[in-house]
């Protein structure tokens, strides 16, 4: 009867040393979770301005031919930086987003032309 007793009691132990367990990862995926979705938020809008603002350079590329030809350049430029940066940055031993912003310069193509 003694026996029964001790391991009723040592699976009530492992039992609530368990659920202390389960609850501590679910208050880490809890604050994870909000992490991921401040920079969700974050990611969208910035999306959302990225998109203005190529839907405004393309209207004003689409009425000039050099500029239509500049922005066709900058085009294949940023895939070409994109696909180097993608290659580079998939590398074991590279750094991953030290630039917070990936996206390319538009200055220095619409200064030229």
């Amino acid at each position: 009867m003694i026996k029964n007793r001790e391991a009723a009691n040592l699976s009530r132990k492992k039992k609530k040393a368990r659920l202390e367990e389960v609850t501590e990862q679910l208050a880490s995926l809890q604050i994870q979770k909000q992490q991921y979705d401040e920079q969700l938020k974050h990611l969208s809008s910035h999306h959302i301005v990225l998109s203005t603002q190529l839907s405004l350079l393309s209207s004003i590329v689409k009425d000039s031919p050099t500029l239509s030809a500049a922005f066709l350049l900058l085009v294949s430029s940023a895939a070409t930086n994109n696909n180097k940066r993608n290659s580079i940055s998939s590398s074991p031993d590279s750094p991953r987003n030290k630039n917070s912003s990936n996206s390319p310069s538009l200055r220095p193509v619409c200064a030229q032309a």
